[in-house]
């Protein structure tokens, strides 16, 4: 949960665009949240846990050397963290502030 919102309802993960990718693993190793798995049959790095991803972070993005990883944009998550919380906020389900009610 990010502040009181329940995970499946944020939409953040990385995205891989296989045609830049030098399926070097360089994600997959820095990434200690479980987001990556290499798939043998494609020879690749894939997204096998994309809840897993701490939202808001790019990191993985970041170390990539073919900058192949790209994000959903920062501005639409914020604003689409707020209005979870005043969706979630007026069904009772989280407080204003972000804390379970």
């Amino acid at each position: 949960m990010k502040a009181g919102i329940p995970r499946d309802r944020i939409q953040w993960f990385p995205t891989i665009n296989y045609d830049t990718c030098l399926a070097d693993s360089a994600c997959l190793d820095f990434c200690k949240s479980g987001v990556f798995e290499w798939d043998e049959a494609g020879a690749r790095v894939v997204v096998a846990q994309a809840r897993n991803c701490v939202v808001g972070c790019t990191s993985c993005a970041q170390i990539c050397p073919a900058e192949a990883i790209t994000f959903p944009d920062k501005d639409e998550l914020k604003r689409t963290l707020r209005d979870l919380r005043a969706e979630l906020a007026a069904s009772g389900e989280v407080a204003a502030q972000g804390r379970p009610a």
